[in-house]
C-alpha cells in the first residue's frame, strides 16, 4: 500500500460539498478527505466510519477510480490504494455479516430452507450445516423425513440422523426399508449398519432377499457385514451369479467376511471373473476364509491379474480337490 501524505497536526479544512453518485459521492469524498488529512486509509477509518459501505454502492471498479481521483485530488496510484482498502474492508464486512446471518439462523429455518433445496450438492452443504451447527437436531430430522414431500429429503436426512447419532430413528429406517424409492431403501438400511441397530436384522435380511436393484444391494450388503447377520449368506451366494462389476464386488466382500470355509469353491470361481476387479476381491475373500496369503493387493488400475490373484488360483488348482463341488459354483 502506498505512503500517504501525513498533516495530522494541521487543522482538517472544510470537506467540498458534492452532488455526484449521490450519497455514495459523498461518502467516497468524505473517505478520500479523510485519508488525505490522516495519511492512511487505516487511520482514516478511525474517523470516517461509512468506508466499509461505499464500495458496496458501487457500479464498477474504474468509476471508483476515477471519482476519487477527480474529488481528491491524491493521484492515481494512491486512489488504487484507497479503492484496494475500501474493497478488502466491504469483503470482511460482507464474510461477518454472512457468518453472522448463519448463526442467525434458528433450526426450524435452516430445515425448511434444506427441504425446499433441490440442489442436491446444496442440499448436502445445508444438511452438512445442520447438523455441525446443530448436534441435537435428531428428533427435528425425524420429524422432517417423515413429513416430506420430498424423496431426497428423507433420504438424505437419514443420512443426518446417521451423523448427530440420533437413535430415535430405528423404527422410521425399519419401515423405510419397504419404501418404493430405491434412494430410501438403499439410505435405510446403510444407516441401520451405521447405527448399529440389531433390531432391524430381520427386515433388513428380507429386504436384500428381495432387492433387484444394483446399488441397494450393495448398499445392504454393507450392513449384513457390520451387523455380521450370517444367515444373510445363502442369498448373498445366491445373488453372486445376478449381478456383475462393483455389485459383484460388494457381494464378495460380504460373503468373504460372512462365510466359511464351505464357501470356498463358490468364492474361488471367480478367480476367472472377466472382470479383473472381481477376481482381487476373491482373492482377499478366499485369504479371509482359509488364512492363507496370496500376497499385496492391486495398486493402481491395469487390466492384467496380479500376483495376488495368480497365487490365489495356484493354490486353488493345488486344492480344490480338498473341497466338494457346489452347484452355484461359477462355470469356467
Amino acid at each position: 500500500m502506498g505512503n500517504f501524505d501525513s498533516s495530522s497536526t494541521t487543522k482538517s479544512p472544510m470537506l467540498p460539498k458534492t452532488r455526484v453518485c449521490g450519497s455514495v459521492g459523498a461518502q467516497v469524498t468524505m473517505t478520500a478527505f479523510c485519508i488525505r488529512t490522516y495519511g492512511s486509509p487505516e487511520r482514516s477509518a478511525l474517523v470516517q466510519l461509512s468506508g466499509r459501505r461505499i464500495v458496496k454502492g458501487m457500479s464498477s471498479r474504474s468509476k471508483c477510480v476515477v471519482f476519487v481521483v477527480a474529488l481528491s485530488g491524491i493521484g492515481l496510484l494512491r486512489a488504487a490504494s484507497v479503492l484496494g482498502f475500501l474493497e478488502d474492508a466491504a469483503q470482511h464486512t460482507a464474510a461477518q455479516s454472512s457468518l453472522l446471518s448463519q448463526s442467525m439462523r434458528t433450526l426450524p429455518t435452516a430445515l425448511r430452507s434444506f427441504d425446499q433445496e433441490h440442489d442436491l450438492a446444496k442440499k448436502e452443504q445445508d444438511l452438512l450445516s445442520i447438523t455441525q451447527r446443530y448436534p441435537n437436531a435428531g428428533p427435528a430430522l425425524l420429524h422432517l423425513a417423515e413429513s416430506t414431500r420430498s424423496t431426497d429429503t428423507r433420504w438424505m436426512a437419514m443420512r443426518g440422523m446417521r451423523d448427530v447419532h440420533f437413535a430415535g430413528c430405528a423404527r422410521f429406517l425399519d419401515d423405510s426399508l419397504r419404501s418404493p424409492d430405491v434412494l430410501v431403501r438403499s439410505n435405510a438400511a446403510r444407516v441401520i449398519g451405521d447405527l448399529g441397530f440389531r433390531s432391524a436384522v430381520p427386515d433388513l435380511l428380507t429386504m436384500f432377499v428381495a432387492e433387484q436393484d444394483p446399488g441397494a444391494v450393495e448398499q445392504a450388503s454393507l450392513p449384513l457385514k457390520t451387523l455380521r447377520i450370517k444367515a444373510a449368506v445363502p442369498s448373498i451366494r445366491a445373488k453372486l451369479p445376478l449381478f456383475t462389476g462393483q455389485t459383484r464386488l460388494w457381494l464378495l466382500q460380504a460373503l468373504g467376511s460372512l462365510g466359511d470355509r464351505s464357501d470356498v469353491p463358490a468364492i474361488a470361481g471367480y478367480l476367472e471373473d472377466p472382470d479383473w476387479v472381481p477376481q482381487d476381491i476373491a482373492a482377499t475373500a478366499l485369504e479371509e476364509l482359509t488364512g492363507v496369503s496370496f500376497g499385496p493387493t492391486r495398486e493402481g488400475p491395469t487390466s492384467l491379474p496380479t500376483l495376488q490373484t495368480l497365487r490365489a488360483r495356484a493354490w486353488w488348482n493345488q486344492h480344490r480337490e480338498s473341497w466338494p463341488d457346489c452347484s452355484d459354483c461359477p462355470k469356467k
